[in-house]
């Protein structure tokens, strides 16, 4: 399946079931209601409003990965390269500067 389908099915089942979610106010994720931290900014803070989590669902299945993830946080650690260094190569495969095959 491709990035771009799945990124659509995780959009529709958010969609589906959007009371269940929210959006992090300091990196735009959506994330379960049952998290306190966002898994990939650390912030604690959290917009609830069910439209909000829908159209940033909608946003999100409509373009490209761009975030650094925490897999990308996960291959960093077991490559002993920096932070900056993966925010860099996420902004090259995002602007289409390197081309990465997974």
């Amino acid at each position: 399946m491709s990035d771009a389908n799945d990124r659509k099915e995780k959009a529709q089942k958010i969609i589906t079931n959007a009371n269940a979610y929210k959006v992090c106010e300091g990196c735009d994720s959506i994330v379960t209601m049952a998290c306190s931290l966002c898994p990939n900014c650390h912030s604690y803070r959290f917009d609830v409003n069910r439209q909000r989590v829908i159209d940033q669902a909608t946003w999100l299945a409509s373009r490209p990965q761009s975030s650094v993830t925490m897999a990308d946080m996960q291959w960093r650690g077991r490559c002993g390269i920096s932070y900056l260094a993966v925010t860099f190569l996420t902004y090259c495969r995002t602007s289409r500067l390197l081309s990465f095959h997974r």
